[in-house]
């Protein structure tokens, strides 16, 4: 069938293969779309992760400092030689090889 001496038959067959590689075009752009999505997402987490990791490590290396202190009454030197005392004051009085942790 022609009109205007355009055959209609093949018009409509051009305007269908344009719409299908549009369809095609979008259907794998939303899929590269949507993978790209689910990498960020998958990145986010592994970020997420990560910090969450060092954040842990962080608190156990800081606990094993803290928990390094003298205690009260265990033995000490001022200059801190054998460590520091919890208290922050090691007592040694003149003449005594070591002294003691206690609160002021």
């Amino acid at each position: 069938m022609f009109i205007n001496d355009v055959d209609v038959t093949e018009s409509a067959t051009i305007k269908a293969s344009v719409l299908a590689s549009q369809l095609s075009f979008a259907n794998a752009w939303q899929n590269s779309n949507s993978s790209s999505n689910c990498q960020f997402a998958d990145f986010i987490k592994m970020k997420f992760f990560n910090v969450f990791f060092i954040v842990i490590i962080a608190i156990l290396g800081l606990q094993q400092s803290v928990m390094a202190c003298i205690r009260d009454r265990d033995g000490c030197q001022p200059d801190g030689r054998q460590g520091n005392c919890c208290s922050g004051y090691c007592h040694k009085q003149p003449g005594w090889v070591a002294g003691y942790c206690k609160r002021r």
